[in-house]
C-alpha cells in the first residue's frame, strides 16, 4: 500500500490538531497493527509523507476495512496494490507448463 500527497495546513493550529488528533494517532494504530501481525513491515522513505505497508489479510475486503478505520483514514490518498504469492505464481507456471507439455 502506499498513500501520498498528504494534506497541507493553513495554520500552526491547524498543523498540530491534524497531527494530534489524526497523524499520530494513526501511527499508533499502525503500530498496533504491526504488533498483531496484520502489518508484516512497513516505513516512509526519508522526507516524505508516503507510507508503504506489506499487509496481511484474509480479504481485499479485509484491507479495505482496516484501512477505514485509521484516524487519517480521509487524510491521504491510499494506493493498494493486491499481490499474488510467489508460491502460487510459481504452481500456475508448473501448470501451464504442464499444459503446453501436454499438448493442450
Amino acid at each position: 500500500m502506499k498513500t501520498n500527497d498528504g494534506p497541507g495546513f493553513a495554520t500552526p493550529d491547524e498543523a498540530a490538531e491534524v497531527l494530534e488528533n489524526g497523524i499520530i494517532l494513526t501511527f499508533n494504530a499502525l503500530a498496533a497493527l504491526n504488533v498483531d501481525g496484520r502489518i508484516l513491515v512497513g516505513g516512509l522513505p526519508v522526507g516524505t509523507r508516503t507510507i508503504y505497508l506489506i499487509v496481511e489479510a484474509p480479504s481485499h475486503d479485509e484491507v479495505d476495512r482496516m484501512l477505514r478505520d485509521l484516524p487519517a483514514w480521509g487524510v491521504f490518498s491510499w494506493k493498494v496494490v493486491p499481490l499474488q504469492s510467489i508460491e502460487g505464481r510459481a504452481a500456475m507456471g508448473r501448470e501451464i507448463l504442464a499444459s503446453l507439455k501436454a499438448g493442450d
